[in-house]
């Protein structure tokens, strides 16, 4: 649920283990400056984007497995961008993730799969089943919605996604209790009777 700058920038500081945390406490940009491009530190987008969030088991394991074989997978120290270093997560070379590199990377996919998916469409003369434009926000928006889905209420829910007020949260939890209210009407239909 995190926002993709904050994502890229994560260092091993920023996991807490014991306490099952991630700390969101900057992010890592990419951007031209004085004509020339370059990775930054900046502050979180709002006073609130600073946050601790809580692990579940899942992303706890498979981080602790990742930063234990990190010395194994890069030939190279990880890069030092204005005083932070230890980046978790870095590309093949060991570079730091370029937030637009992953949302470009997503955009491959959905080419390559819904060209593909069109040949075989026609082959098997049936509709093609593609695959909607989408980025690495809209996987936030989707954790967003798993969440409010679950049933966390939207208190913790704003300030797990590091929401600055909670009409951001509302308009996802609207959309969301919108379709679920037609959902439940619809499982509801044959059940009651009217005489």
């Amino acid at each position: 649920g995190m926002r993709i700058s904050e994502f890229c920038g994560l260092t091993l500081k920023d996991i807490d283990f014991e306490n099952e945390l991630i700390s969101v406490n900057h992010n890592l940009l990419y951007r031209k400056i004085d004509g020339k491009c370059r990775f930054l530190i900046t502050t979180p987008k709002t006073a609130s984007s600073i946050r601790f969030i809580p692990m579940c088991p899942e992303v706890l394991a498979e981080l602790a497995g990742l930063i234990a074989i990190l010395d194994t997978l890069y030939d190279t120290p990880s890069p030092t961008i204005d005083g932070y270093t230890d980046f978790i997560f870095r590309n093949r070379y060991g570079d730091l993730l370029n937030p637009h590199s992953l949302n470009r990377a997503i955009e491959r996919i959905i080419r390559d799969y819904n060209a593909e998916e069109l040949k075989l469409a026609e082959e098997d003369q049936r509709p093609p089943l593609l695959l909607p434009h989408f980025s690495v926000h809209s996987l936030r928006h989707t954790f967003c919605t798993r969440m409010i889905l679950g049933g966390i209420d939207l208190k913790t829910v704003q300030i797990i996604m590091g929401h600055a007020d909670a009409e951001t949260t509302m308009r996802v939890y609207a959309n969301v209790t919108k379709a679920q209210a037609q959902n439940e009407m619809m499982r509801m239909e044959g059940k009651m009777k009217l005489k």
